[in-house]
């Protein structure tokens, strides 16, 4: 594994498209890549930007990984991939989703989406679900480190160091994200345990220096490569 697949995306829960931009100017000098969290109110709370009211969306000019908290996953699917997203992301858990995702990821990748991932669940059985024969037409896996998604400032829970394990196990050489809670604390065992993308929130975009932040974030997860 080389440093350089070490690879940290700031985080936004954005209520509005101001809340994008905004997020954007955080982190412009310092990284060209925003995850964006989309939730419904249902599936996850609060319910977030935008609203399956809106006929079409628009997208900041960033690279922008769009993780879908929702029940209707096609539908908000299709926005973002028809708005430009380069990744999407779907819950495993979410109704219908792994039966429905090879001819979504085909969709959504005509449309120009690069990548999808599927999300697991702190509580969800994560060796029950990658038994799915979906799981073979996925780009990644992200694990959710903390109890309840949808909102920033949520406790790292240790208990995701096993779905690593498990995803690492069951889908060699696969990608492995992870998302929830993430510090300078906790960084360097998830790389040790085989992850090497981490979606990140309030360690970087609450920080008094967001860019220093981020620096030392990269800094001591390539650190536990060596």
């Amino acid at each position: 594994m080389e440093n350089n697949s070490i690879h940290i995306i700031p985080t936004c829960v954005p209520l509005t498209k101001d809340d994008v931009e905004n997020a954007v100017s955080i982190i412009s000098g310092f990284t060209d890549t925003l995850h964006i969290d989309c939730s419904d109110g249902v599936f996850a709370e609060p319910r977030t930007w935008p609203s399956l009211s809106d006929e079409s969306i628009e997208l900041p000019k960033i690279v922008s990984h769009v993780h879908l908290m929702v029940e209707d996953t096609k539908t908000y699917g299709d926005m973002f991939a028809l708005a430009g997203a380069h990744t999407i992301i779907v819950h495993a858990e979410s109704f219908g989703v792994l039966e429905l995702l090879p001819d979504l990821i085909k969709t959504w990748k005509k449309h120009g989406v690069l990548e999808v991932g599927v999300a697991f669940l702190l509580k969800s059985d994560v060796s029950q679900l990658l038994r799915h024969e979906a799981m073979q037409s996925v780009d990644f896996a992200l694990c959710m480190s903390v109890e309840h998604i949808g909102a920033q400032g949520a406790q790292f829970k240790s208990q995701v160091m096993e779905h690593i394990r498990e995803i690492a196990e069951a889908m060699p050489g696969v990608l492995i994200a992870v998302d929830g809670g993430i510090t300078n604390e906790n960084i360097a065992d998830l790389v040790i345990a085989g992850a090497t993308r981490f979606y990140v929130g309030s360690a970087i975009m609450k920080a008094s220096d967001p860019q220093s932040a981020y620096n030392s974030l990269v800094h001591t997860a390539k650190s536990a490569l060596q």
